[in-house]
């Protein structure tokens, strides 16, 4: 009966080791979420001064980023409820285990005072664990909060990118139709300035013409 508890209690510290994986994954995760938060916000910042040249840019580099977090969120989430739909298993295995394990024991006072002994300390153990894992589940639950809310500022990022690119786009009309308008006053100026060339020769024409005579 040890061995088998120490076989449940194996399988608990394999999932203790996929669980600290995924931790460690998801801390990794959120350090490089955070770094290219950073990244994006600086080079926002940058765009700003040059924002007619890139914005476009700015906006394909927040979507992509924004729809790799979403999957990274949805990957980790399908994980954390595989880890835990599994640890919940093997604990209702390891509990029949035990009360089988306990209603079959015969009556020797000494063995069976020892393996009691022993069943305890390896609840206890297990409880232990299980303290650790709802900690580590609390832990996990935090960093895709905080994965989330990167999302929502990365998101509210985009759709002021988005406002801004229309609003260049405006101007960029405006400033069109505003050159159009000077090109069609230019063209009117040379006409004017033309004809009054013309004027000014036949003037001095005339003028010399009288000087002659």
């Amino acid at each position: 009966m040890v061995v088998a508890g120490g076989a449940a209690y194996g399988n608990n510290n394999n999932n203790t080791d996929a669980r600290n994986a995924i931790f460690a994954g998801a801390v990794f995760l959120g350090l490089g979420v955070l770094c290219c938060l950073s990244a994006i916000i600086n080079t926002c910042a940058n765009c700003s001064d040059h924002r007619h040249s890139h914005a476009s840019c700015g906006i394909t580099v927040l979507v992509h980023e924004a729809d790799a977090l979403r999957q990274q969120n949805s990957s980790l989430c399908q994980q954390l409820k595989a880890l835990q739909f599994q640890i919940q298993r093997q604990q209702i295995i390891f509990d029949q285990q035990l009360h089988k394990s306990v209603s079959t024991q015969p009556t020797i006072p000494n063995k069976s005072t020892g393996q009691a002994h022993d069943f305890k300390e390896e609840i206890n153990n297990l409880k232990e664990e299980n303290s650790n894992l709802n900690e580590q589940d609390d832990q996990l639950k935090k960093e895709i909060n905080t994965l989330e809310q990167a999302n929502d500022v990365m998101k509210e990022n985009i759709n002021n990118l988005k406002q801004e690119n229309s609003d260049l786009k405006q101007e960029f009309r405006r400033l069109q139709q505003e050159n159009s308008r000077l090109e069609q006053e230019y063209r009117r100026f040379e006409q004017e300035s033309r004809i009054l060339r013309q004027e000014i020769d036949r003037c001095i024409e005339e003028n010399n013409r009288l000087k002659n005579s």
